[in-house]
């Protein structure tokens, strides 16, 4: 996923821009390593940007994947452990209520959640096949944290998380990776890719969970053309007051 370069692009010359401008107010290219040569990208408009991501090593024993984790995190991990969580693996039963917890998560996040059908069919079209792993914590019986996790032969893709807040409280969300780090080793996993961690450490909450996993820190991006300035910072005004609405 991160591993291409802009080679395996198409020739984006080739697109007339005013047809560009109809499919996208601003069109950001799949994320690859930095080209050592921007110009011709940059002679028709893009610019580069940086993206974060964070890879963890699945090819160790648990007792040395634990050692490379944060103190805390490895306290938050023991302390989940002592709260009693019990360990689900979500079946199609339980997806409405794993779907509420991602609804709160993106709730609180203020940013839109992809539609329910969309879990309805990973879970029927990738999960009989292994491709599909979503794990869920329980709590007296309840589900208080989920986490669906993409599966492509020795890797492990981070998707989409959500946890409520009794399960933020009990550390449910890093206890749920660490549960999956532990069912990659066993089911023979090589590394687990955290998906994107923002543009820099620190100032991407999500991004500083993934950093205390102790995973390998890459620095793979992307090129983004704007083609409606105007739209664009329209959008970047509303969208703030937006997610304050939603979460007042």
């Amino acid at each position: 996923m991160y591993h291409t370069g802009p080679e395996r692009l198409p020739d984006l010359r080739r697109v007339p821009s005013s047809l560009a401008a109809q499919l996208a107010t601003n069109y950001r290219s799949p994320f690859f390593w930095a080209p050592s040569d921007r110009g011709t990208f940059e002679s028709i408009g893009y610019r580069w940007e940086d993206h974060l991501n964070f890879i963890v090593n699945l090819d160790q024993s648990e007792e040395s994947l634990s050692r490379s984790l944060s103190k805390g995190r490895r306290k938050a991990i023991e302390k989940a452990d002592r709260s009693g969580l019990q360990l689900l693996e979500v079946r199609r039963e339980q997806l409405p209520s794993a779907y509420e917890l991602l609804e709160q998560a993106y709730s609180r996040a203020g940013i839109p959640l992809a539609d329910r059908s969309l879990f309805e069919n990973a879970l029927k079209y990738l999960g009989p096949s292994g491709h599909l792993w979503v794990l869920g914590a329980l709590s007296s019986g309840g589900l208080c944290a989920v986490r669906f996790v993409l599966r492509w032969n020795t890797a492990l893709f981070d998707w989409y998380a959500g946890s409520s807040d009794l399960g933020r409280a009990l550390h449910a969300d890093e206890w749920l990776v660490w549960q999956l780090f532990r069912k990659g080793i066993a089911a023979g996993s090589r590394e687990f890719d955290f998906g994107g961690a923002g543009k820099s450490v620190g100032e991407y909450g999500p991004g500083e969970f993934k950093r205390r996993f102790g995973g390998e820190m890459i620095v793979p991006g992307r090129f983004v053309k704007t083609y409606h300035p105007l739209v664009l910072r329209i959008a970047g005004a509303i969208y703030p007051l937006w997610r304050g609405r939603r979460n007042a």
